[in-house]
């Protein structure tokens, strides 16, 4: 059984149901709070969803719920910042991270603040 035209489907009903993608993404992230599945991994998808619909602000609010955010979820926040050409926000971004205790700067996050 070819599982695309279920998943296809799937998703239709989604769209039909809660309007656009960013309300899915949005519907998704307040399940994933109240039902305490909010980990990095799933919240670096979510700040990725918001980083697709260049939602600087949900995907700010995003990760500052993630629980403790490692070197990628840093990364992915800087890119986002990069994407929508907010070069001091990268920045800023990079500053944070280097300020924080429990993560260190990788070649891809100082990369990401290079290219600012």
């Amino acid at each position: 059984m070819n599982s695309k035209p279920l998943l296809f489907d799937k998703l239709k009903t989604l769209l039909e149901k809660w309007g656009s993608y960013y309300n899915i993404v949005n519907k998704i992230l307040a399940q994933s709070i109240t039902t305490g599945i909010f980990q990095n991994d799933f919240s670096c998808r979510l700040l990725d969803a918001y980083a697709k619909l260049n939602k600087l602000v949900e995907a700010r609010k995003v990760f500052e719920l993630m629980p403790s955010p490692d070197v990628s979820s840093w990364t992915s926040l800087q890119n986002l910042y990069l994407k929508c050409k907010q070069p001091m926000k990268t920045l800023v971004v990079f500053s944070e991270l280097l300020l924080s205790d429990f993560v260190k700067p990788d070649s891809h996050s100082v990369g990401a603040s290079l290219s600012a």
